[in-house]
């Protein structure tokens, strides 16, 4: 299991237009395959934007 603080992937505040970058932040600490623990202070919306963000795994158990 692997634990990504999402307050770690900004500064001191979360900026919209980062999401991107925010988000990309997180999947290369989460690695592939893993299980993924999101924890630390964050806007809702960051919290919301990675847990709508479809993962490979699940994409492929689709299929």
């Amino acid at each position: 299991m692997v634990t990504v603080n999402v307050q770690q992937l900004y500064g001191e505040q979360a900026e919209l237009d980062q999401l991107p970058e925010y988000k990309a932040k997180a999947k290369e600490q989460a690695g592939h395959g893993n299980d993924v623990v999101l924890t630390g202070l964050s806007p809702v919306w960051l919290y919301l934007a990675f847990a709508h963000t479809p993962c490979r795994a699940r994409q492929e158990a689709a299929l």
